[in-house]
């Protein structure tokens, strides 16, 4: 019997959450659209280069953003999912493929500048992320480095705590690496 692996066990933002980031994305681009179209046209070619950019980048990102953050509220779309084969992540992008569990050499808290994260640390980082496009890799990737955490997520990526989220998935790659 084929079809989609089991899910062990998935983290989702909070709805609250996601629906202010939603509002944010939605007034930034109201007031870069309104900014654009008030402020005389000369007096925006005059001005500093940055700031037209930066209008620019809010008109065209924080839609697509925004978009993306609705849907998630609609689907209750999770960050990450732990099934039968592995861990995979979620981003604006879509999804990554799984990380094999036995390519995870530890899934435990850590603490980056005073600040409680998940870290996923990979047996060879470089092997397992080269499935992984570049967009993919820059949104999820921390570190190449073996000796430090590879992919590192907040509570506010999980909707739970980060030592409460390392302890169900460390038990659940324990068990999945048992032979």
């Amino acid at each position: 019997m084929s079809g989609a692996p089991e899910v062990l066990a998935r983290f989702t933002p909070r709805r609250g959450m996601l629906v202010g980031m939603f509002l944010g994305m939605a007034m930034f681009t109201v007031a870069a659209a309104g900014t654009l179209l008030t402020v005389d046209a000369e007096a925006l070619r005059q001005g500093p280069a940055f700031g037209r950019q930066a209008l620019w980048l809010v008109l065209v990102a924080c839609p697509v953003f925004g978009a993306d953050m609705l849907a998630r509220i609609i689907r209750r779309t999770p960050n990450l999912v732990a099934t039968e084969e592995g861990v995979v992540l979620r981003s604006i992008l879509g999804f990554t493929p799984p990380i094999p569990w036995p390519r995870i050499s530890a899934i435990t808290p850590v603490v980056i500048g005073k600040k409680a994260f998940l870290g996923i640390y990979l047996e060879d980082p470089r092997e397992t992320l080269a499935g992984f496009g570049i967009g993919m890799r820059l949104m999820h990737v921390r570190s190449h480095d073996s000796r430090v955490a590879n992919i590192t997520l907040r509570a506010f990526h999980l909707g739970a705590n980060p030592v409460e989220a390392a302890g169900v998935l460390e038990r659940i790659r324990v068990e999945r690496r048992a032979p």
